[in-house]
């Protein structure tokens, strides 16, 4: 089991130390993904109320007639009608977090769990970043003195491995996340999820 935790930590290390595993959070995906969201159940909403108020489907704009060629799928809005909704929706959105507003989807119980795993996983990846650039690598006996040899430690391993290998050594980064997010929850924040 030593020489597979040895590899499969060495090509861990390889791709945290690439920037594959990014901690960067990309602002501009996100508000794509949520201006997209807002903009599909605002038309959702703008179909309802048009149905409501008699109008069909028709192959032109026509309020006498009470006909909307957009009475369609958002998914089958023209291309550039649906691009002008997103852009509309992310406008809106910029300016609700310029005031300090954030937007997302209220977090249910089962995605607080799935927040404090992924907590963990960051934190346990920043850990094993920063054990390399000091000059650690996988060993299953910790040596934190380059006098007696390579530097070791056993949890230089993708977190995944470690629940299986070392779950107490897992047990640790469980509770320093579910202590955050439990904090901030006892301080009056909420956790939303971004739509997607």
């Amino acid at each position: 089991m030593s020489r597979l935790l040895e590899a499969v930590s060495r090509d861990y290390l390889q791709t945290l130390l690439n920037g594959e595993f990014s901690d960067k959070f990309d602002f501009e995906t996100y508000m794509q993904i949520i201006a997209k969201s807002y903009a599909k159940k605002n038309h959702e909403m703008w179909c309802k109320k048009k149905r409501e108020d008699g109008y069909v489907y028709g192959n032109r704009e026509d309020d006498e007639q009470k006909t909307s060629n957009l009475l369609v799928d958002f998914n089958d809005l023209p291309d550039y009608y649906k691009q002008s909704k997103i852009d509309s929706a992310k406008a809106v959105l910029e300016v609700t977090m310029q005031c300090g507003y954030a937007v997302g989807i209220p977090t249910e119980e089962q995605e607080k769990e799935k927040l404090i795993s992924l907590i963990a996983e960051s934190i346990h990846n920043k850990w094993v970043i920063g054990k390399a650039r000091e000059g650690y690598s996988y060993g299953e006996m910790q040596n934190d003195n380059p006098k007696n040899g390579p530097l070791t430690h056993r949890d230089m391993i993708p977190f995944k491995d470690i629940l299986v290998h070392y779950p107490e050594d897992a047990e640790l980064e469980f509770q320093t996340a579910k202590s955050v997010v439990d904090g901030m929850l006892e301080n009056g924040y909420i956790l939303v999820k971004f739509a997607g």
